[in-house]
């Protein structure tokens, strides 16, 4: 799981697009860092490089210790 911090404003205006709209959906795409809406609407968001290499490539803790 990877909590996303945007903009209140942001955050609070997809909520009622949520509300309003039946079957909403948002896309994550975490190599772009960005999220997309049923509009096309792309908003950018940040991500530690190292926990997004992590997350990307399927690895925790156990999978960072083990040899290539």
């Amino acid at each position: 799981m990877l909590p996303i911090v945007l903009d209140s404003g942001i955050v609070e205006r997809l909520f009622r697009e949520v509300e309003a709209t039946p079957g909403y959906r948002l896309l994550i795409d975490l190599p772009a860092q960005t999220i997309t809406t049923p509009a096309g609407e792309r908003i950018p968001f940040g991500v530690d490089a190292f926990h997004k290499h992590c997350l990307v490539n399927g690895l925790d803790e156990i999978g960072l210790s083990l040899p290539i």
